[in-house]
C-alpha cells in the first residue's frame, strides 16, 4: 500500500510542477496521454486549439464502459 501512496504522491507533484495556463495545456495533456499508455490504456485526444487538447481515456467495455476526463488547465497568477 505503502507503494501505492509513493506513486500518488509522485503522479500529483508531476502534474502540479506542469506549467499549465489556460489554452497552453499541450505539455501536461502529453505527460497525462504517456502515463496512460504505460499503464495500458489507450487514450483519445480532443483537440481545442493547436496548442491544447483534451485527454480521455475509458475504462471497461460495452455498457458498462467508463469514461474519464480531467479538467487541467489553471489561470495565471496575474490573472487575478
Amino acid at each position: 500500500m505503502k507503494h501505492q501512496k509513493d506513486r500518488a504522491i509522485s503522479l500529483l507533484v508531476d502534474l502540479i510542477n506542469h506549467r499549465s495556463l489556460s489554452g497552453r495545456e499541450y505539455s501536461i495533456s502529453d505527460y497525462i496521454s504517456e502515463y496512460l499508455n504505460r499503464l495500458g490504456f489507450k487514450d483519445e485526444k480532443g483537440y481545442v486549439t493547436p496548442l491544447s487538447y483534451n485527454v480521455y481515456t475509458r475504462l471497461g467495455s460495452g455498457e458498462h464502459t467508463k469514461l474519464i476526463e480531467v479538467h487541467v488547465d489553471v489561470v495565471d497568477e496575474y490573472d487575478f
